[in-house]
Order: C-alpha cells, then structure tokens, then sequence
C-alpha cells in the first residue's frame, strides 16, 4: 500500500494521538501535524522507485523505529529530505506493512518526513542548505 493510500484511511486526530503516544515530546507540535496532513492529502504524487521500510533499532541511543527506503536495486537510501510528493507515493514494503500497526507506520513516517520542518517547502530548503555547505 502506498503512505498516502494509507494516510487516507485515517483522521488527523487518530494520526496525531499517535505520533504524540509514540513521539510524546512532539505534543506541542500538534497544528504542525496538522498542516502536514493537509499538505500531504493535497499533494501530487511524484515517481519513485523507492519503497518505505521500517526496522526496530537497540543501540547506545536506546530503542527507536528506523525508517528508510529501499530502491529496486535493494539500495537503501535516508529518506528525511526526499520531496513529499515521493514519500506519499512510496509503497511499504510488506514485511512492515504486516509488522506494524497502520497508525504507528504513519506516525513513524511522520516523525522521519518532519525531522527538518513541517512543510515540504520547509524540508527542501534545509536540504538544499545542506547540499551548498560542501
């Protein structure tokens, strides 16, 4: 299933309690969630040939969901400033599809997609700071 066919299913409010259940610091971040959404639901679609995975990691920063794409050559790929367009439009992968509860696969997408702001436009300028810092 595609993030935005996924999305869909879904009301904010179902979607936002579990980002904040999962992510509590992000509790006073529950408009900007909400703009997400709506962007998200309103946004074309852009190709892409990569799919959404989601992995348990325990490591010295303690216990998190690491989400990443995988591309058609199983290459994975940080996806925190790939363009929204191509993050609704990614499939999940099956294994995390059936792994995971269907809100958790949101809210943990969610929290990835908005790492450097909540707006696409927001998350491309940081991207595109990052790449001129060389």
């Amino acid at each position: 299933m595609k993030l935005k066919n996924l999305i869909n299913k879904y009301s904010d409010n179902q979607i936002i309690e579990t980002i904040i259940k999962l992510y509590p610091n992000q509790k006073n971040s529950k408009k900007g969630y909400k703009k997400v959404l709506e962007e998200l639901r309103n946004k074309p679609t852009i190709q892409t040939n990569l799919s959404i995975i989601l992995t348990k990691v325990k490591d010295e920063d303690g216990n998190y969901v690491h989400v990443y794409g995988l591309d058609n050559n199983k290459k994975e790929w940080a996806i925190e400033y790939t363009a929204w367009g191509e993050w609704i439009n990614m499939e999940i992968e099956i294994k995390s599809y059936k792994k995971y509860k269907k809100l958790e696969i949101i809210a943990h997408c969610l929290w990835e997609m908005t790492w450097s702001g909540f707006s696409d436009k927001w998350v491309q300028t940081a991207w595109d700071k990052l790449k001129s810092a060389k």
